[in-house]
């Protein structure tokens, strides 16, 4: 049974009418173990997940899962390796609407650790061309455009919680963001503004990559559940 209690604010607080859905996945359609790449099961037909690393990062199961029966396990790579996650969505039909990113996550980790990064991209590896930036760790999640921090919402993120991040392209390009999770405060569960002036917002080119950053130990796990991206009017 879901945890719909846990993402009820989170939707709430971005809701957009007439949403059509560009990626959905919730991880229960795969086999135990299974690494998740190209097309995603179910609907929509053409939203896809590549990942880059090796095959023992990524694996879908039933261990602390988030919400159902499973959940993704993503892991870190060794030294220099590379670890990432990138959910392509169906492409929207146009670049003048709304986008809407939203994910569940649990972070299983060392207060040490540097944290994992949740970056809403259009592919460029820079981090200054990142539209936005999650840097979810144990104990809070920074928030920022462009490689510069806005936001640092403080919680126990190594319990599940929930993000919602809608983007809006316009002059200038604004963002809204609602987080959900145990020991978030109200006031700091919506923080808003306008994306970096350094980067130019193009919702047919927008993707969630999700990835390591170097330092992170081979001991920690980012859960992932209910990966959702919709396109708004």
């Amino acid at each position: 049974m879901k945890r719909a209690a846990l993402s009820a604010l989170v939707i709430a607080a971005v809701v957009i009418s007439g949403c059509a859905k560009l990626l959905q996945d919730d991880f229960e359609s795969y086999t135990a173990g299974e690494v998740p790449g190209g097309s995603i099961p179910g609907s929509p037909a053409c939203d896809a997940i590549e990942t880059v690393g090796a095959a023992t990062q990524f694996s879908v199961g039933p261990t602390n899962a988030i919400a159902g029966n499973q959940s993704l396990n993503f892991e870190p790579a060794f030294a220099d390796e590379v670890s990432r996650i990138d959910f392509l969505p169906c492409e929207p039909s146009g670049n003048d609407h709304s986008i809407r990113f939203r994910w569940r996550g649990r972070f299983q980790g060392p207060s040490s650790s540097p944290g994992v990064q949740v970056r809403i991209t259009d592919g460029d590896d820079q981090l200054f061309r990142a539209y936005l930036l999650f840097n979810v760790t144990r104990s809070s999640i920074e928030i920022g455009s462009a490689g510069t921090v806005n936001h640092t919402i403080e919680g126990d993120f190594s319990r599940p919680h929930a993000v919602v991040a809608r983007i809006v392209p316009g002059t200038p390009d604004q963002y809204f963001i609602a987080i959900a999770g145990e020991g978030v405060s109200a006031s700091d569960a919506a923080p808003e503004g306008n994306l970096s002036e350094l980067v130019d917002f193009r919702p047919r080119d927008a993707f969630l990559r999700m990835l390591w950053q170097s330092g992170a130990s081979v001991t920690e796990t980012y859960l992932v559940d209910d990966v959702i991206i919709e396109q708004g009017q």
